[in-house]
């Protein structure tokens, strides 16, 4: 009777790996699509690489390594744009892509989602707003061409103390849930996480989970609300 039970038991356990796999596939199989859309859907920066950095001595240190371009309004340095990005030729951006990827968010093909830091600062007496953009594309076989489906219907912005540093890394995709990604972020008072989902209207859902840039939200919007 034991012998059945644990045949059983690993038998289950092979169904539901089994399962999770192909799942997973589905979501990671990027193979039937050209190159250009493939490199795309695949592309994953190394988890520590700088995308945005607003600090001056360091940002001074990023320009030296060629990889870096200066920020049209401070000190700081942001990362070239991503040649395969570009091949891609759906879209123009005007900044560093923050994170780029296939994501899911109901069953089927993936979408690609690039989401950048857009250029563009607001400043006043307490605050520094840093503003960010995406763009959701739909991947197509040949002879189509990749189609825009979403983006940014209104200005998304990061919120900082005046005079805080901010780092912004490269995005990583979360292997658990196939619609969602993490931006980490380093600021001068400690470090945090900013979340990104992709929505069934093929939207993106960004907000800040945890650390300084939260607090400095939270404070912005009671004063806002007085």
């Amino acid at each position: 009777m034991k012998y059945i039970i644990a045949v059983a038991v690993l038998g289950l356990a092979a169904v539901l790996a089994r399962s999770f796999f192909v799942r997973e596939s589905k979501v990671s199989d990027f193979s039937q699509f050209p190159v250009e859309q493939r490199q795309c859907l695949e592309y994953v920066a190394p988890p520590n690489q700088i995308i945005y950095e607003n600090n001056r001595e360091s940002a001074a240190q990023l320009l030296r390594s060629g990889d870096y371009l200066p920020l049209l309004n401070s000190s700081g340095a942001e990362r070239k744009c991503l040649p395969i990005w570009r091949a891609l030729g759906v879209s123009k951006i005007s900044g560093p892509i923050l994170f780029l990827h296939g994501r899911q968010a109901v069953k089927g093909s993936p979408l690609l989602v690039c989401l950048w830091y857009g250029g563009a600062e607001s400043n006043d007496d307490l605050f520094r707003a840093i503003l960010l953009e995406y763009v959701v594309v739909q991947p197509s076989r040949p002879p189509a061409s990749a189609t825009v489906l979403g983006f940014s219907p209104a200005q998304m912005w990061l919120i900082l103390a005046k005079g805080e540093s901010l780092t912004l890394l490269a995005g990583q995709v979360d292997q658990a849930d196939p619609s969602h990604f993490v931006i980490p972020y380093i600021t001068g008072s400690g470090r945090g996480t900013i979340d990104g989902w992709l929505q069934k209207d093929n939207s993106l859902k960004i907000g800040v989970r945890d650390g300084p840039l939260a607090a400095t939200e939270l404070q912005w919007r009671k004063l806002r609300a007085q």
